[in-house]
């Protein structure tokens, strides 16, 4: 990754894109609390099995995050290291559908960068995506963790994860992109070259054939296929509210 900073103007535009997002948490935030008021929530601080997962995120959230450190001179200096977690991470992504591709990975509990394994608390809690700020359940955690993996009953909150995508889609097509959505590490690659060499390398890379797993147009072309196929990958329209739905453990 080259150090060559993008125009002024073009990342103050890009960086907007994760502002909007935090700017959308706050609201989401407070939705959440109130659509989720009297279930027994299994979710506590330190509970981190869901951070195992292969969290998939919109190219805005990925942005919040990379401004997050971009924007602290001391959490800058941990970059380099966050880059070589991503590349590790995305080693064990193997080829297949969505849905298959993130059971796998699960079963080989490889942590998210993000995730202080020592404490099991998030260390980007403050601009943490929405699959993990809206992720909740209202059964025995036991089930969640990849040794177990039991069938959980997983709270979903429809009209968030609507407005959320909805959201991040007006963010990029205001700096004319399209809605990428991939998993956790593919993104924070792409936002970091997006707003530390902007705009020309990000749409240069994009068309770079030897992406391979890192090719966002690839996700993008899996998850139609995966919905295509039946399988919800993505959100359904929020006319359902919020239910609680038991999804069965990775086989």
């Amino acid at each position: 990754m080259t150090t060559k900073s993008p125009p002024i103007d073009e990342l103050k535009r890009l960086r907007r894109l994760g502002r909007k997002m935090k700017t959308l948490y706050v609201e989401l935030d407070a939705e959440f609390v109130k659509q989720t008021d009297g279930m027994k929530l299994s979710c506590k601080p330190g509970c981190a099995s869901c951070c195992y997962l292969l969290t998939l995120i919109t190219l805005p959230e990925g942005v919040a995050i990379a401004e997050h450190f971009l924007a602290d001179v001391q959490l800058r200096n941990k970059i380099p290291d966050l880059m070589r977690s991503f590349f590790q991470q995305i080693q064990h992504i193997e080829a297949g559908g969505v849905k298959a591709i993130r059971d796998s990975y699960f079963r080989k509990k490889v942590p998210c960068t993000f995730l202080d394994t020592a404490t099991n608390r998030c260390t980007v809690y403050s601009v943490r995506p929405g699959a993990c700020r809206y992720h909740a359940v209202v059964s025995d955690p036991e089930g969640c963790s990849p040794e177990v993996r039991g069938v959980v009953s997983k709270v979903n909150v429809l009209a968030l994860d609507a407005a959320l995508l909805s959201t991040a889609n007006q963010a990029v097509g205001q700096v004319k992109l399209p809605l990428f959505i991939a998993p956790l590490p593919v993104v924070m690659l792409w936002a970091f070259k997006l707003l530390i060499e902007g705009r020309a390398a990000f749409d240069a890379g994009l068309v770079d054939p030897e992406m391979g797993v890192l090719d966002l147009m690839g996700w993008m072309e899996r998850l139609s296929a995966d919905e295509a196929a039946g399988e919800e990958i993505l959100p359904p329209p929020p006319d359902a509210g919020t239910t609680v739905v038991a999804e069965d453990p990775p086989t």
